[in-house]
């Protein structure tokens, strides 16, 4: 791939064309990515970007619920098909499905809300254990996406992780970001788990098959992924050739700004 991608490139390919009230189009670059098959963020961000233009603003984004149906090739043309469920006066409820020709190949169910005052409470975030960003080496790749990884926790002795990818990121960039672009550019980041699902072969790639299945994102509160943020990920259960994975995205003060679950699937080569 030739050099980084800018910040603009990167949202404009995340943001569907609009061609009706409920109808929108895009097509996946053919250098998007090094595989044959789509990353599953982008879906899940184009998603977002759908049910985000057609929403009241004074609604914010607040979960997503996603089915992967089957693979998308890179370059394929996408179309986008937005069905209002439900306006009331606290939610709005959406329904995206995004479709290649006649193949259904990933359908979204996303709510908002008005933001109303009410208790606070969260578990703790990892956020002040761990080295800061500026202590970490960054990954520099092709994605307007700086990454620090921190690696997984310390094995327990019974082998388990309390975290098996923890990882500092953010964007780099111009221009600055809008409300949507944030909460579009989170769904593609909540995607970006790596190996996180499969403990027993953390560093290892090209011994298995792995494929999304479902994912789930929950939005608790505003967040700005200029910033860094620390994703944090633990692999819950591997069991007939299923993973589930659940995490939290954190800003540096804390704050658990997002958490997400997600099912994959798993076949040795």
């Amino acid at each position: 791939m030739a050099g980084r991608r800018s910040l603009q490139e990167f949202l404009t390919a995340l943001r569907p064309e609009q061609i009706s009230p409920t109808t929108f189009s895009s097509r996946v670059p053919d250098n998007w990515w090094d595989h044959e098959r789509t990353f599953g963020g982008f879906t899940i961000a184009q998603s977002m970007a759908v049910a985000i233009a057609s929403s009241d603003p004074a609604y914010r984004l607040h979960s997503l619920h996603g089915l992967f149906l089957s693979p998308i090739p890179v370059g394929s043309a996408l179309d986008y098909e937005l069905e209002p469920l439900r306006d009331g006066r606290s939610f709005l409820s959406r329904r995206v499905t995004c479709r290649l020709g006649e193949r259904r190949v990933f359908e979204a169910l996303l709510s908002f809300h008005r933001d109303e005052d009410g208790e606070e409470y969260q578990i703790p975030s990892a956020v002040h254990e761990l080295a800061p960003p500026e202590a970490v080496e960054s990954e520099l790749d092709d994605w307007p996406i700086e990454i620090k990884e921190l690696g997984p926790s310390l094995q327990r002795s019974d082998g388990t992780y309390a975290s098996t990818r923890r990882a500092w990121l953010r964007l780099v960039g111009e221009p600055p970001l809008t409300e949507a672009d944030k909460l579009i550019a989170l769904g593609y980041i909540s995607d970006m788990t790596r190996a996180a699902f499969r403990p027993h072969s953390l560093e290892h790639w090209g011994e298995h098959s792995d494929a999304s299945m479902d994912h789930a994102l929950w939005i608790h509160r505003k967040l700005d992924l200029s910033a860094w943020h620390l994703l944090d990920l633990e692999a819950v259960v591997n069991h007939g050739g299923r993973a589930t994975l659940r995490g939290t995205i954190s800003s540096r003060d804390g704050q658990i700004v997002a958490s997400l679950g997600q099912e994959l699937l798993i076949r040795r080569i």
